[in-house]
């Protein structure tokens, strides 16, 4: 689905999500939307991405694991771990996708554009995702 960055976005994205993976447990669905909450976050942040802009959120189903992907516009920053900020107030959101994550990574296509995806592994009995 496709938002609009801004302020607003992050909470809107969360929201859009959780609708879309009610026959998921709790707790993956809570990773979930905490990741695209950070992911979304990160593009409004850092790569400018306004409310006259759109970010793209996809989940997919690959197998036993789900595949959550943000796309914006892209910046010339590169998305990487980054060195938590001394007072604690920077640095979480890409930690956090490691961590809760099986695995993650940056994509960028020929106009600039940047996803930040990651794959999180599903219970066998509960991997549906409306």
């Amino acid at each position: 689905f496709g938002i609009a960055g801004g302020a607003q976005a992050p909470r809107y994205a969360r929201s859009l999500t959780s609708s879309h993976l009610r026959d998921i447990d709790r707790t993956t669905a809570s990773n979930v939307e905490l990741i695209i909450s950070e992911l979304v976050t990160n593009s409004v942040r850092h790569a400018g991405v306004g409310p006259d802009q759109l970010l793209t959120v996809d989940l997919m189903l690959l197998h036993e694991r789900l595949r959550v992907a943000v796309t914006d516009p892209g910046c010339d920053l590169e998305p990487r771990l980054m060195s938590e900020s001394a007072d604690g107030l920077g640095g979480h959101g890409l930690r956090l996708v490691e961590q809760l994550s099986a695995s993650w990574g940056v994509g960028r296509d020929a106009v600039g554009a940047t996803q930040v995806w990651c794959d999180l592994v599903l219970d066998p009995g509960r991997g549906r995702v409306n």
